[in-house]
């Protein structure tokens, strides 16, 4: 009776650091999208109400190529963090 709950405990213990490794991942991703997007939100947002004299068109270019280039970082984050 011991042994199966050595057992169990072991594999609970496996389980909970396994599904912390995937929430990190998941902080990982989230955060990385925010801070890809929001230079991006910004911008835009300064556009939308009235301040285009702030930012000018070449520099508007750099958090749009920033923000679109998000969807590459992903799968890095995957790779590196994942196992399988």
């Amino acid at each position: 009776m011991r042994s199966i709950q050595d057992l169990q405990t072991v594999q609970t213990i496996k389980i909970l650091r396994y599904e912390k490794k995937v929430a990190v991942m998941f902080l990982m991703m989230i955060s990385c999208f925010l801070v890809c997007w929001t230079p991006y939100a910004v911008v835009s947002m300064l556009e939308a109400f009235g301040r285009e004299s702030v930012v000018s068109p070449t520099v508007a270019i750099i958090p749009s190529f920033f923000a679109k280039s998000s969807t590459a970082y992903n799968p890095v984050i995957y790779a590196f963090m994942s196992r399988k």
